[in-house]
């Protein structure tokens, strides 16, 4: 997903031992996107007291602005001069702070149409988009699933304290479901399974019954399944 390939990017390059500081710009209201992103000085304090900037916060590391596309005008115009003058002004301040941060953006918009209709400035897509990496849906790369799978699996299962794993047939089936909402559907999929079953070997049949009903409406059943499925309507007959 895009916050794997954030982080992985991150990860790889010379400001990997710096911090990486994700600023979701969905899940804060507007009023408030400004505040946070700039943070504040108060009044007649001294220079450290208040609140930092997320530009602060991710000195000499990665500054991570999820869902850009819904970010507001105004804070999009903060973040271009940000950007063209590698400096801010916290709230209520009266001090320059240079900005010495990676910036990366992810979005799922389409941008050209948000550009045309006035909600978001073309001078800050140029400026973000000198380097776009397009991230094709899960359903166009069923190779890397069994990767993607075995990545959350490791994490859980060392939250969990044992080995979970997938039959062949469930990981079959991943591969062939379309996965609507990518890597964060298959993500809540599995740790719902675990926290449900409590079972070390996840079969087909321990799996969400809204999954396996749109799994069947989708064709995509384990051989296993099939031949049971077939089995059953031959005998009705």
């Amino acid at each position: 997903g895009k916050n794997a390939l954030a982080s992985a990017i991150h990860n790889a390059g010379a400001r990997r031992d710096g911090p990486f500081i994700v600023f979701s710009c969905a899940s804060i209201p507007n009023e408030l996107v400004i505040g946070d992103l700039l943070g504040y000085d108060e009044a007649g304090s001294n220079r450290h007291s208040g609140r930092p900037s997320k530009f602060e916060l991710a000195e000499g590391g990665t500054l991570f602005f999820q869902d850009v596309d819904v970010l507001p005008l105004e804070a999009q115009a903060v973040l271009l001069n940000a950007l063209e003058l590698r400096m801010i002004q916290r709230l209520g301040g009266h001090r320059a702070v240079d900005v010495n941060a990676r910036i990366i953006a992810s979005t799922s918009a389409n941008m050209e149409t948000l550009i045309s209709q006035g909600a978001f400035r073309p001078d800050l897509y140029y400026r973000l988009s000198i380097f776009t990496i397009v991230l094709p849906p899960l359903r166009e790369r069923p190779r890397d699933i069994p990767v993607i799978v075995d990545r959350i699996l490791i994490r859980l299962n060392k939250q969990l304290g044992y080995k979970v794993s997938l039959a062949p047939e469930v990981m079959d089936v991943f591969k062939k479901y379309p996965w609507p909402g990518n890597i964060r559907e298959m993500k809540n999929l599995l740790e719902a399974v675990i926290v449900t079953t409590h079972s070390k070997w996840i079969s087909f049949q321990d799996l969400p019954e809204s999954f396996r009903r749109q799994a069947t409406d989708a064709g995509i059943l384990p051989r296993d399944e099939k031949n049971r499925l077939l089995a059953v309507l031959l005998s009705t007959n």
